[in-house]
């Protein structure tokens, strides 16, 4: 009996420390710098990779000290403020932008109750990747746009969620007989005859 508790003690103890590993590669995996405290003397408990480059330290350096030590903070910053304003909503943070480093990085703080123990999550992001990122999106767009306006001969329609048309090119206009001007943003049921259309909504 006591031989099969412990080898039941050490399996779960070894499935408890992959689940930790499995946990831990997920934060460091993430692009957004994550820092944890303890909302009650400010200490940091967690900070993952993204967090650490962005701050030009280690984890080693940042574990125990107090958050109110690092460089971000606003001049009238105190951890007793937002911790009080924090509680009053959770869902809504104390959000800014700050330089560090001659990087410009955006802050977001929330606080979390996790059983008896009170957390301030800070969330760290260099918006120079975002930045770039929308402008790829933007750049392909257009590049998309511009394929398909060059297929005069294909009728083709973009709309969004909602079903409101967001792209109408000339092939569109000869065929069903409107402007691009007055199809966007109009509903594709309202331009396009049921037996024009590919699909039917329920």
């Amino acid at each position: 009996m006591k031989q099969s508790r412990i080898r039941m003690d050490v399996t779960t103890s070894a499935a408890l420390d992959a689940r930790s590993r499995l946990l831990r590669g997920l934060l460091d995996a993430s692009r957004e710098g994550l820092l944890a405290a303890d909302a009650r003397d400010g200490r940091i408990l967690l900070a993952n990779a993204t967090a650490c480059a962005l701050l030009a330290t280690d984890e080693d350096s940042l574990l125990g000290e107090p958050v109110d030590s690092l460089p971000l903070w606003p001049a009238d910053w105190s951890l007793r403020v937002p911790r009080e304003t924090l509680r009053e909503d959770a869902g809504k943070g104390i959000d800014f932008v700050t330089v560090h480093n001659g990087n410009t990085l955006e802050i977001r703080t929330r606080w979390l109750a996790v059983g008896h123990n009170e957390l301030l999550l800070i969330a760290l992001n260099d918006p120079s990747e975002r930045l770039r990122a929308e402008a790829a999106l933007h750049e392909s767009e257009a590049r998309f746009r511009g394929i398909l306006e060059q297929l005069p001969a294909i009728s083709v329609q973009g709309y969004d969620e909602e079903r409101r048309v967001t792209f109408w090119h000339d092939a569109n206009e000869r065929i069903y007989g409107y402007r691009r001007e007055e199809a966007i943003g109009r509903r594709i049921e309202d331009l396009i005859p049921a037996r024009h259309r590919g699909v039917e909504r329920a």
